[in-house]
């Protein structure tokens, strides 16, 4: 790289160095130059050695003294000799103009690696452009120093200082100046004596341009014919190739062109003749339009294309038409027509061809067709015959099943009871298979029609994974189950898909030895749900792979004689897979297990609008106004018509599957929490009190009898309704769960319908007891208390409080919950449980029965009994005496009969 900095732009440095009582050396670090020589001003340095010595001062320079030095620059000798002439005729953005880039001034002496520009934009306003090329390196500190010496420009001037803001580039910087009026006081001069130079400079110039002109102008007349000429040939080759471009059948193509020739182009007639051979096939045409006039003169041309004589086209001219100009735009016509009638002839012999072929397809379609028909008709017939065997196997053995059920439940033979259970496992077996048989019939035949509706898939899957999990037990068979996502809406058919993975899943079970592994995952990638069951089981062959989903397929593998089973069940997943329009596929080898993997669909835009059914009962929107923005909907269990607030329901249960199974049936309809163990779950149950617990007898730590067993004998949750989840379905244990208080009882496994259902009886039958829990009924018990004991003892003890402290108006809430024994919450939870009252209602609603009981007997004015009950305003006491009881406490008084009493 050339020398291209002057020594010049580095004496501010050096003496910058000595002020700061540094070495000047300092520069020369790692540069090849010492201190005598960039002291020399005639000599120049390279910008890369100019960039290190800027990278050695960086540490001991902040920005502003950089500024500064580039100020300290403009007022060296250097510019102050200069500065008399230049004042006086020089503006200041002149100035800048010079500094920036007019040849020989004091910028491109500075660095004449960087180019420069700049652009009046106003008086008083310049814009400086400064750039290096590519290539070289950037040194902010040298545009830093420029901002300085932009900024003291006008001193040179005799003014005062610019106001200069820098913005930083790749390659640069760029300036905008805001420079103060004044200098150029004598630049009148300067312009005078250069303007006659300038007129006689501009004279010459528009001399030398006008002769130009001249020249050029006589070449342009002898091309404006040949254009004329040209674009009249254009024009009408567009117009021809437009009309003949619209058809490709032979016969209309040749009409079209030469009906084209006569009507656009200068010919009165012209004619197209073909004779060629195309494929073996001779093609004769011959085509006119037009008549010719006498003594035209004629023009031929050839057709050929790719060394093949196709015919030619024959033109007759008009009597003013010019034969050289006919000549040049048939020879500008003729590969175009010549391509017109090629493709015209191929198009002839394609269609040919196709005609031929159609004519051969049809006849094998009606042959397909004739064949598909007689297939149609023997799969009918079989499968009617399928239907009406199947059906005449489920009359006899609902004949058997009923009485099978009679006998176990009358006989007491524990052999005879093995025995019947054995055959009525079977014959449930049998019609199983006997009606997995007639539905694979009705969805081949397509009589079953999709009915989807949108609902949580993961929560689906994971209820019916846990129905297996007694088998898993018996069996000591791991059965886990993942998900990507808690949740995943997808839309479905509930009852076919259940069949779907319950024969995947009993495939597994099938052919897993004891102590194995299934594994069952929901997958959720992009638009998809996935779900992949895998066992560690036996294996299939791959030969035998691409047979398993066809229908009584049974195919063996090593060690077996058979796979086992009819080879209807995973004929019916695959048509149940493909009814939601999803796809299943099976991976596996001998000894390494099995791998089904489901793949369905996201959304509803592969459904058709037939196939979309409402969602039941529990997911239809709620009728009536919409909830205001920022509120929460507020949904009760199904089949409750209930506007009040979600109900608090408890779950305990040491499996945490099971825990998550209980949340998705119930969490769009209550609050539920949840409790890992029997302790943990007494612990929640006494802090939040709910409205129902669902508890499993099995935990460890404390069973779910010892669970029921203390909340019921607790004074805080003795009203809370339990049921007891089970895989114990003998009497003793049900009755055993009932005598420790337990509400109801639910055998594992479980139908989330009936786990509902169980719910909203025992909410229901909650609700009614509540309603039955008036304030009066308590005062004044009449043939008995509807509920426990308990749940009356402990309205008693709180009714008992609350009159002890009847006149006390400043008995709080806070004491009424001390004096009971329970916290605030547990106590408002307590009697709203009871009464549909807040603990404030219940005992503002016990002083004015109090109130009334008063009223009614005439025991004083309207005043004094106020004060008698609690209330310090008796405005306010008539206020919601009137609200509660539909009449204004004078009314009630003046209705009383009097008391008297005798002198």
């Amino acid at each position: 790289m050339n020398k291209e900095v002057s020594c010049v732009i580095l004496q501010p440095f050096i003496n910058a160095l000595q002020k700061k009582h540094l070495s000047p050396e300092t520069l020369c670090a790692g540069v090849p130059y010492d201190l005598p020589y960039l002291t020399n001003k005639l000599e120049r340095v390279e910008w890369d050695v100019y960039c290190t010595m800027m990278a050695n001062l960086r540490p001991h320079f902040t920005e502003d003294e950089l500024v500064q030095l580039g100020v300290e620059a403009v007022e060296t000798p250097m510019f102050h000799t200069a500065s008399i002439i230049v004042r006086l005729f020089t503006r200041v953005p002149e100035l800048y103009a010079w500094f920036a880039g007019r040849p020989g001034g004091p910028g491109t002496q500075w660095f004449a690696c960087i180019t420069g520009s700049t652009v009046e934009v106003a008086r008083n306003r310049v814009i400086m452009t400064l750039e290096l090329p590519e290539g070289y390196r950037t040194c902010r500190e040298f545009f830093l120093v420029t901002k300085g010496s932009l900024t003291a420009g006008p001193r040179i001037l005799g003014l005062g200082l610019s106001t200069v803001t820098m913005h930083e580039t790749t390659r640069g910087a760029i300036y905008d100046i805001i420079c103060p009026e004044g200098g150029g006081s004598l630049s009148w001069i300067r312009k005078a004596v250069t303007w006659p130079l300038a007129v006689r400079r501009a004279a010459r110039e528009l001399n030398d341009a006008n002769e130009t002109l001249l020249a050029r102008y006589v070449q342009l007349e002898e091309l404006q014919g040949r254009s004329q000429r040209q674009a009249m040939q254009l024009k009408a080759a567009y117009d021809i190739g437009r009309l003949f471009h619209s058809d490709l059948d032979l016969d209309s193509t040749l009409h079209a062109i030469v009906r084209s020739l006569v009507e656009v182009a200068p010919f009165s007639a012209a004619t197209i003749s073909l004779d060629g051979v195309t494929d073996e096939e001779s093609v004769t045409r011959y085509t006119k339009a037009g008549a010719e006039e006498p003594s035209a003169a004629a023009v031929t041309r050839a057709l050929e294309t790719r060394g093949r004589h196709l015919g030619e086209v024959n033109v007759w001219l008009k009597p003013a038409a010019r034969l050289q100009d006919a000549e040049e735009l048939l020879n500008y016509l003729v590969p175009t027509i010549t391509m017109e009638v090629d493709d015209a002839l191929s198009f002839k012999i394609v269609n040919d061809y196709r005609a031929s072929l159609q004519r051969k397809v049809d006849e094998r379609t009606r042959e397909l067709q004739e064949m598909n028909d007689a297939l149609k008709r023997s799969q009918a017939g079989r499968d009617r015959l399928f239907s009406n065997i199947s059906h005449e196997f489920r009359t006899p053995l609902t004949l058997i099943l009923g009485p099978l059920d009679e006998m176990l439940r009358r006989t007491r033979n524990r052999v005879a009871q093995k025995q019947l259970s054995t055959m009525k496992k079977n014959a449930e077996k049998v019609l199983t298979l006997i009606n997995q048989l007639l539905e694979l019939s009705r969805l081949q035949s397509g009589d079953v029609k999709l009915s989807a509706h949108e609902s949580d898939f993961v929560q689906f899957l994971r209820g019916l994974v846990m129905t297996f999990r007694s088998l898993a037990e018996t069996r000591h068979i791991r059965l886990t189950f993942q998900a990507d996502r808690e949740s995943c809406p997808l839309f479905f058919d509930p009852q076919k898909a259940e069949t779907l993975f319950n024969n995947l899943i009993l495939n597994a079970f099938k052919f897993t030895p004891d102590g194995g592994k299934i594994e069952v995952r929901i997958r959720l990638p992009r638009n998809a749900a996935e779900v992949l069951v895998r066992d560690s089981g036996v294996g299939i062959p791959a030969d035998e792979l691409p047979h398993i989903f066809d229908r009584f397929y049974q195919g063996g593998y090593p060690g077996q004689h058979t796979m086992g089973g009819t080879g209807i069940g995973l004929a019916l997943t695959k048509e149940l897979t493909e009814l939601h329009h999803g796809t299943v596929r099976v991976t596996s080898a001998p000894g390494a297990g099995t791998e089904f993997l489901v793949t369905l669909r996201l959304g509803r835009s592969h459904l058709k609008d037939e196939e979309c059914d409402a969602p039941p009962p529990h997911h239809a929107p709620r009728a009536g106004r919409q909830p205001a923005p920022g509120t929460r909907r507020r949904p009760v269990l199904p089949g409750r018509k209930h506007t009040g607030p979600r109900k608090t329901i408890l779950v305990i249960d040491d499996d945490q599957d099971v825990r998550m199974y209980i949340r998705g049936i119930l969490a769009e309809d209550a609050i539920v929490i949840e409790a890992a163990d029997g302790e943990q779950g007494i612990e929640r149950a006494r802090k939040v009190v709910p409205d129902l617990i669902v508890c499993d007898v099995m935990m460890p730590r404390l069973d779910g009898y010892g669970v029921c067993r203390a909340l019921k004998e607790d004074l805080r949750t003795s009203h809370i309704p339990i049921i007891l989840l089970t895989a114990k379905a003998a009497t003793d244990d049900r009755v055993e769960g009932l005598e420790t208080g337990a509400d109801d009882y639910v055998v594992k496994p479980f139908e989330a319908r009936e786990l509902r259902a169980r719910i909203r009886n025992l909410i229901a039958l909650r609700e009614k007891l509540r309603r039955s829990f008036t304030i009066e009924q308590v005062l004044k018990p009449r043939g008995g208390f509807p509920g426990r004991s308990s749940e009356y003892t402990f309205l008693q003890k709180a009714t008992g409080i609350a009159q002890a402290h009847m006149g006390d108006e400043s008995f709080s809430i806070e004491a009424f919950s001390n004096e009971i024994g329970l916290s605030r919450a547990q106590l408002h939870r307590k009697i709203v449980a009871l009464t549909n009252l807040s603990a404030r209602d219940f005992l503002r609603s016990l002083r004015l029965q109090r109130a009334h009981d008063l009223l009614c007997t005439n025991a004083g004015n309207v005043s004094e009994i106020a004060y008698q009950t609690g209330f310090r305003d008796p405005s306010h006491f008539a206020r919601l005496f009137r609200r509660q009881y539909g009449v204004a406490p004078t009314g009630l008084l003046k209705s009383a009969p009097r008391i008297t009493t005798g002198a």
